[in-house]
């Protein structure tokens, strides 16, 4: 496993997951999670490109504490991604490992891309840990659990994972491409 880059930064108000001003614990944790899940030492959520790991850890915890890895580097279409992720916070023996569910790039720009360190509430302090997703340029792919060892999570009833209301599916547009494509290549055979 190879330690992550210096991209790790403490503090700051910035990124997607950042919790929103006077909101409540339950609400920083729902904010944490979006389209992804809760558990004991950790919280995962995701959006169309990334997947963001967070860690709880203990109020005072620092940067220079905290030890970000990868595990499982191979290349991919010619992008060298990774399957394994642990954070450690030293001072606190909090330790979150495991094998992703999908690879996820690791080139030396997006490697981990960025790892920083965050106030949560008066007790604990938030790791939040940045994974590209390795997917085909302009398409969307919904991560069921993060981690192998999770069980899946409903994303279909999510409408952040679904789109807007009006928005056609997936499969309504692949048909639709389908459909083009044949009329194409039958226009072009006559």
């Amino acid at each position: 496993a190879a330690p992550a880059p210096s991209g790790s930064r403490e503090g700051g108000s910035k990124g997607p997951a950042a919790p929103a001003a006077g909101a409540g614990a339950e609400g920083r944790l729902s904010e944490l999670s979006t389209n992804g899940a809760r558990y004991d030492k950790y919280l995962w959520s995701q959006d169309e490109d990334t997947c963001v790991l967070s860690v709880l850890v203990p109020c005072g915890a620092r940067a220079k504490d905290v030890a970000v890895s990868l595990s499982g580097r191979e290349v991919r279409g010619g992008t060298q991604c990774a399957k394994g992720v642990r954070v450690e916070h030293k001072p606190s023996q909090t330790v979150v490992e495991g094998d992703l569910q999908h690879l996820f790039r690791a080139e030396e720009d997006d490697l981990v891309s960025h790892w920083e360190v965050k106030d949560f509430d008066a007790t604990h302090r938030v790791v939040r840990v940045e994974l590209q997703k390795n997917v085909v340029p302009a398409t969307k792919v919904w991560w069921r659990r993060l981690f192998a060892s999770e069980p899946e999570v409903e994303i279909a009833a999510r409408k952040e994972a679904t789109g807007k209301a009006g928005q056609k599916g997936t499969a309504a547009v692949w048909e639709e491409a389908h459909k083009m494509f044949r009329e194409k290549l039958q226009n072009s055979v006559r």
